[in-house]
């Protein structure tokens, strides 16, 4: 079959041959788990690699089905070198509470070093070096369990942010993707941004038929 120019298959697939690349946000995950149980129905399915079965996009909605025990996914199978899938990077937003701005903006300077710059100061921006790859995330990752950040993720750095600190991360590429799933060594919630006509998809498959 043939969608938006990508050749794919869809099909029930095992929910233990599934990989994702990623951790989920318990409560993203739950709330996916209750808009399941009071539909009946998983709306929108997974987005797999068809070689290696690395999720591209869906980890939360594959979390919520593991908490209900499916023992299926409904799973939209494609080639992931295909260049109509591209992946891109969320970025993230520090809200700050209880402490100065500048205590957090300190932290990635040690972390950091020289591979951040400054590139806004309104709101004031830090631009992670793309070199660092995927690397970048899993140092970011203890940072952003701090009590005092609330991390919310953009698609562009928004325009006014009060009392917050932005960070630009890299990209990572599609090799280090599937190198995270197939090692189980994942990246941090929300490290990639797929970009697929893919998304727009809704299959409605009722959850008995995944059990």
């Amino acid at each position: 079959m043939i969608y938006g120019k990508l050749k794919i298959e869809i099909a029930l697939v095992d929910i233990r041959e599934l990989k994702p690349h990623e951790k989920y946000i318990p409560e993203r995950a739950n709330a996916i788990l209750n808009s399941i149980v009071k539909s009946g129905v998983l709306r929108r399915p997974l987005i797999v690699d068809n070689r290696t079965f690395t999720v591209i996009d869906g980890t939360h909605r594959l979390e919520a089905l593991k908490k209900l025990e499916a023992r299926k996914a409904l799973a939209i199978l494609v080639d992931y070198k295909d260049s109509n899938i591209v992946v891109d990077r969320w970025v993230r937003v520090y809200e700050i509470k209880d402490i100065n701005k500048n205590t957090i903006l300190g932290d990635l300077k040690k972390i950091f070093g020289t591979s951040i710059s400054i590139v806004d100061h309104d709101p004031p921006t830090i631009e992670i070096d793309e070199k660092l790859g995927g690397n970048a995330y899993r140092a970011l990752e203890t940072l952003e369990l701090s009590p005092h950040i609330t991390v919310k993720f953009r698609v562009a750095k928004p325009r006014k942010a009060p009392n917050s600190l932005i960070v630009i991360p890299p990209r990572i590429g599609k090799t280090e993707v599937v190198k995270a799933a197939l090692s189980g060594e994942l990246f941090p919630p929300k490290t990639t941004r797929h970009i697929t006509v893919l998304k727009r998809v809704e299959l409605n498959v009722r959850l008995s038929k995944l059990q």
